[in-house]
């Protein structure tokens, strides 16, 4: 994937990504997530980049970047 799912998985930490239309891919990734001792501190952590608050933020910064008020 280069947009999207790719953005969010980081391979091995909070998840698996496979080639789109790939069921041997898919089924091994799936395999694998259930052998994987998962981190859900470190999932929750990677997850907290995409948290409501967190993107508003970013965009207030951004907008407040391009048209400052002074």
């Amino acid at each position: 994937c280069d947009f999207g799912p790719a953005e969010i998985i980081i391979e091995g930490v909070n998840g698996y990504l496979v080639p789109q239309d790939d069921i041997p891919a898919l089924a091994q990734a799936l395999l694998r997530a259930l052998d994987t001792a998962w981190d859900a501190e470190q999932i929750k952590a990677t997850a907290s980049r995409f948290a409501l608050e967190t993107m508003v933020q970013a965009k207030l910064e951004l907008i407040q970047h391009l048209c400052p008020t002074n």
